[in-house]
This record gives structure tokens, C-alpha cells and sequence, in this order.
């Protein structure tokens, strides 16, 4: 059996019916008798490409769980971001709207606009508890999209980059536009997806029947690419990316150098 691929038309008529069955008690209406509402889990992976999954194809690399997911539910074949960077293209997933809209165009500089309305704000006025768990300091609340949750968790851990942060901020050679930004990056920045995961369970073992909405962000397969075992040599030992071996090289840095 064929997985089920959704149409453009499709898509439309599936995501209008199912907004209007998540929305209706916030309108001022009410479910039909009998009726629950349904919990919402929106998991967003970070720079994963599609073709390194086994559900679009790929036949060497093992992604059990995502290809059981696509299986069992709908696999979108013709999707695409609005933008090719994370907190705009996040603002857009939790709004809906362009970034020529929402005004948020890149990492670190624009905040979402609270004047705005998310979806997860409209999914709290509709009686659902509402968390997020995310992985990166590009997410933080302070760029705005914490707005409609009541649990907003984007503690960090660890660095992006391995870099002394007093050396960048006082390095000669860095131009001072870009100086603040890899302060940032050697600094905490992001976290790992069990350090996402288990919190995140958590919350859901907390809640008591009420409907809700999660969203969970991971952000392990962003450059700098350092998987813990097994998987760091599992299937290429020495892979770091192509972006980290150019940058290395137009460095002159050696392979075993940390950045």
C-alpha cells in the first residue's frame, strides 16, 4: 500500500477542518457531544535535510521512528520554507504568515511583533494548556515567539562554537558588526535533544486531561555536527560537514583543530 500524499487542494480542505474543530471553543461555540479535543505535538528539526531520512528515500540511514510516523499518517512530498533560517521560518510555522508579514527576516536581530497573534495563543484562549521545549538561543523568548505559551523553556547548555569568548571580544581581526553574535555563539547556546526530550516528557506526565499543545524544537543535526555515540560512528566517522571542512580550510586550520 502507497503512503497517502496530500494535494495542494487537500491540504487546504484537511487544515481548514481540523483549525476549525481545534478553534471552535475559542469562538464562542462548543465540540459536538461527546467530543474531545485532541492534543497537538509540533516536533521541528533543524537543518535536517529530507533526503537524509529513509521516508524520502534514503535507504542507508536509519530513521525508524520518522519513517513510521510518515507511514502511519500523512507524508508531505512538495513542502517548502519560507526561509531557510530558524526563528523567521519558526515565526512563520506559529503564525502562518510570511516573513514580509511578521517582519521577522534572520537569526538574532528582529523580535515577532506581540501585536501579532500565534497559534498557540489562539489555541490557550481555546482552553489548551501550551509548552514549548527548544534546543537554541536563535529561539530564545527574547526574540518574541515565547508569546501564547505558558511554559516556555529554551535553557541552553553548551556552546555552538569552541572559542575562548574573551578572545572574540577582543580579537582585533573580527569586525565589530559581527563581535557580539560569536560572543553569543561561544557562549551557551544550545542544549541536546535528551536535554530536550526529558523535560519535555515530563510536562506531558503532569497534565491532567486537559487538551494541549507542545512544541518540541531539536536542533543537533545544525553545524557545528558532533553526534554522541553510536551514532558519531555509525556510519561516516569523520564527517563534520562540508560547511566546517571550508571553513577549516580557508583557515589553514588541521583536521584536529576545535572550533
Amino acid at each position: 500500500m502507497s503512503r497517502p500524499v496530500a494535494t495542494h487542494s487537500a491540504r487546504l480542505v484537511r487544515a481548514l477542518v481540523a483549525l476549525a474543530g481545534l478553534m471552535l471553543p475559542a469562538c464562542g461555540g462548543a465540540p459536538p457531544a461527546g467530543a474531545s479535543r485532541p492534543n497537538v505535538l509540533l516536533i521541528t528539526l533543524d537543518t535536517t535535510r529530507a533526503d537524509r531520512l529513509g521516508c524520502y528515500g534514503n535507504e542507508r540511514i536509519a530513521t525508524p521512528s520518522l519513517d513510521r510516523l510518515a507511514a502511519e499518517g500523512v507524508l508531505y512530498e512538495n513542502a517548502f520554507t519560507p526561509v531557510p533560517s530558524t526563528l523567521p521560518s519558526h515565526c512563520s510555522i506559529l503564525t502562518g504568515m510570511y516573513p514580509a508579514r511578521h517582519g521577522v527576516h534572520d537569526n538574532g536581530v528582529y523580535h515577532l511583533d506581540e501585536a501579532l497573534v500565534s497559534l498557540p495563543e489562539r489555541l490557550r484562549e481555546g482552553g489548551y494548556r501550551t509548552a514549548a521545549f527548544v534546543s537554541a538561543f536563535v529561539l530564545d523568548r527574547q526574540f518574541g515567539l515565547d508569546q501564547g505559551f505558558d511554559l516556555y523553556d529554551d535553557r541552553v547548555l553548551e556552546p555552538l562554537i569552541r572559542l575562548d569568548p574573551a578572545r572574540i571580544a577582543h580579537d582585533p581581526a573580527i569586525p565589530e558588526a559581527h563581535r557580539r553574535w560569536l560572543v553569543q555563539q561561544a557562549s551557551p547556546f544550545q542544549r541536546r535533544a535528551d536535554a530536550v526530550t526529558a523535560p519535555a516528557i515530563e510536562w506531558i506526565k503532569r497534565q491532567d486531561g486537559a487538551p494541549y499543545f507542545l512544541w518540541v524544537h531539536y536542533f543537533d543535526p545544525h553545524v557545528a555536527y558532533a553526534p554522541p555515540a553510536p551514532w558519531d560512528t555509525r556510519y561516516d566517522p569523520g564527517y563534520r560537514g562540508r560547511w566546517m571542512a571550508a571553513v577549516r580550510l580557508s583557515r589553514g586550520c588541521s583536521p584536529r583543530t576545535a572550533m
